[in-house]
């Protein structure tokens, strides 16, 4: 009867084992989801990565034929913009292609109703597209618009020389020498 004594019961063996499955399971399987989550974390960190050198080159190439191939230039600056479309670098991109391309209208159109000339942007952007937009007026021979944003587009501080002489050029259409 002392070796029956020393022996636990059949029913507490099997419970001391069934804890220890679980803790086991437990652990592995914790050890499983973190490197399932880091295996995830890697592949959408790198499908990042790839997403923004796409939207760079693309930027880029759309950069180098803007003014030899305008039309080039606005597929290149709407494929950036349909893969960042809250980023503004392919919008006022897109808006001097259209410039570059003769569309003065249209480029008109798309500053002042589709980007409502940049009014959630900083004020370099606001300048910039003033800026596109004021070039696109005078193209039309509207000197008192273009002369206007010219104006605006000085707010940014950047004035380039064309710029500057486009605007004194609107002034004295104007009579306002």
């Amino acid at each position: 009867k002392k070796d029956d004594r020393k022996k636990p019961p059949a029913a507490v063996k099997t419970k001391k084992k069934s804890k220890k499955k679980p803790l086991v399971l437990g652990i592995v399987g914790a050890v499983l989801a973190v490197a399932a989550g880091a295996v995830i974390l890697l592949t959408v960190n790198g499908k990042q990565r790839a997403k923004r050198a796409d939207y760079e080159s693309l930027l880029a190439r759309a950069g180098q034929v803007c003014d030899t191939d305008p039309q080039r230039a606005q597929s290149l600056y709407e494929e950036a913009h349909g893969l960042y479309p809250t980023e503004i670098e392919p919008q006022m991109g897109y808006a001097y292609a259209l410039y570059r391309g003769g569309s003065y209208a249209e480029c008109v159109t798309y500053i002042e109703d589709s980007l409502a000339l940049g009014k959630a942007y900083d004020t370099d952007v606001q300048s910039k597209l003033a800026e596109i937009l004021a070039a696109a007026y005078f193209e039309q021979e509207d000197y008192a618009s273009a002369a206007a944003f010219f104006r605006l587009s000085t707010a940014g501080g950047d004035l380039t020389v064309p710029a500057m002489r486009d605007y004194a050029v609107s002034l004295g259409r104007l009579g306002d020498v």
